[in-house]
Order: C-alpha cells, then sequence, then structure tokens
C-alpha cells in the first residue's frame, strides 16, 4: 500500500453493459471514467444533470457529491481508474483538472484506450517498486494531458470536428460489413482527401485503422460476454476467426481468449 503522502493509482476497472439508476455519493480521491460505448448522464450538485456519451470523460473530484449513470434501455461500457495525492491537487491548482467542467470530450481514440488498458492491468497486481509507482502516476499525468489536449483540439476546429463526428459515427454503423469511405465523402460533400486529413489529424488514425480499433473494442465487450471467437468473429464480419485472433492481438496486444479469461475473472 502506498504511503498517504505519495500520488498513487489506486484502482480501476473496465465494465461493461453498466445499468441502473443514478445514485449522488461522495468519493474520497480523483477519479475518471472514459465511456467508450453507450450514453446517460452525469450529475453534481452544483452543475446540476449533463448528457453524456461515448468518447466523453468524467472527472471525479474528491468530496463532491455525484453521480452518474446510463438513460433509460440504454447501457454503457467505461474504464475507469481512481487515484490521489499531492501531484493531482496541483495539476489542480494549475487548471488541468477542474471542479467546473466535470466533463470532457477528447472523443472515442485508440491512444486513450490503449493508454487506459495499460493503467487497469497495472493497478489490479501490485507494485513491484518505488520506481514502478512513480511511472504509474507518470503514465496517468499523460493520460489527463492527452485528454484535455483533445478535448480543446476538438473545440478549436469546430467545423473539421462536425465533419469528423460524422464521418465516426459512419464508421461505426455496422462494423460487421465493407466500409466505403470514397462514398461517404461524396454523401457529406466534401473531396476524399480533405475528409482523410481532417479524421487523421484530429483523431491521430486514418479511418481504416480508427474502424479497426472500433472493431477490436466491440469484440472486447463481446468476448466479456461470454462470446466464444469463433462467434465474435462471425458477429464482426471476419471471414477467419485466426486472422480476427491476430489482427486482435496487434491491436489490443492480447489475444481474444487471454481478454475473455481475464473479463471474465473480474
Amino acid at each position: 500500500m502506498p504511503a498517504p503522502h505519495r500520488s498513487c493509482l489506486l484502482a480501476g476497472g473496465h465494465l461493461l453493459d453498466r445499468r441502473g439508476r443514478i445514485k449522488e455519493r461522495l468519493f474520497g480521491a480523483y477519479a475518471l471514467v472514459y465511456l467508450v460505448d453507450g450514453s446517460g448522464s452525469y450529475v453534481d450538485r452544483h452543475l446540476g444533470r449533463i448528457s453524456v456519451g461515448r468518447g466523453d470523460v468524467l472527472f471525479i473530484f474528491p468530496d463532491v457529491s455525484h453521480g452518474y449513470a446510463p438513460g433509460d434501455d440504454q447501457y454503457w461500457s467505461e474504464y475507469w481508474l481512481s487515484f490521489n495525492g499531492p501531484l493531482f491537487r496541483e495539476l489542480e491548482r494549475e487548471g488541468l483538472l477542474d471542479r467546473t467542467r466535470p466533463v470532457l470530450s477528447p472523443g472515442f481514440d485508440p491512444i486513450l484506450t490503449a493508454l487506459f488498458d495499460q493503467l487497469v492491468d497495472e493497478s489490479q497486481r501490485p507494485a513491484a517498486s518505488h520506481s514502478d509507482l512513480a511511472l504509474r502516476v507518470g503514465r496517468l499525468h499523460v493520460l489527463i494531458a492527452e485528454i484535455v489536449d483533445r478535448h480543446h483540439r476538438r473545440r478549436t476546429h469546430p467545423r473539421d470536428a462536425d465533419l469528423v463526428a460524422a464521418t465516426r459515427a459512419a464508421l461505426e454503423e455496422d462494423l460487421a460489413r465493407p466500409f466505403d469511405l470514397e462514398g461517404l465523402a461524396r454523401r457529406l460533400q466534401v473531396g476524399y482527401d480533405r475528409l482523410r486529413r481532417a479524421f487523421t489529424r484530429e483523431t491521430g488514425l486514418s479511418p481504416s485503422r480508427y474502424r479497426l480499433h472500433r472493431r477490436a473494442e466491440r469484440a472486447k465487450n463481446l468476448l466479456a460476454a461470454g462470446t466464444s471467437v469463433a462467434e465474435t468473429a462471425e458477429r464482426l464480419g471476419y471471414c477467419d476467426q485466426f486472422f480476427f485472433a491476430r489482427q486482435f492481438k496487434m491491436l489490443t496486444g492480447q489475444t481474444p481468449g487471454a481478454w475473455r479469461r481475464r473479463t471474465a475473472s473480474t
């Protein structure tokens, strides 16, 4: 257990198909909640109710009464991390963490999901040394900075942000069918090259790479719900489960079977 005066990562997890009504509570530490699927609301006593959806991040602050949950007949999939210590109090004093802005919108981003995956995994095993603890805190600091930076970039280029949002929605519409980016560009009445450049600038990934990561996120949900590797591959449009397994490992660092066992035990 880290000393109370040290900054530290306390715990983390990946919740799938979270349901339930909003219940306000007080939490004695900081936390991050990254919504990667679904929609709902965040509530606190100072700001009231805020609608949240895929790609939003909730910042939870110590001793602030708050609650969050999916909407009626909705679900969501989230990553969460809790942490505390003087570094994070200093980030709040500097304004990187802001109690008046508990919800930021960096969008769904595979770079963020990879950072969350790594930190969730690290939070579930003891640190090997003080330097290991420091590295975890450093990675958490990077994650927070990345979230804030992506949020501000989306607000700075609103026209491109609207274009990218429409492209994201189309890319995620049916993950089991081939996707025609040139056809989408025609429907949006923009050039193919402009659409691809705007999307890559905003997300850090080409549209095709982004779609691969979204398929991997959907596969995680299916596997964690008990779907077999073969059926998951079939439902996502792969004609070969072995190709699916190779691609899943390339994107996540784990085989589908290993992910299924890991989430089944949490």
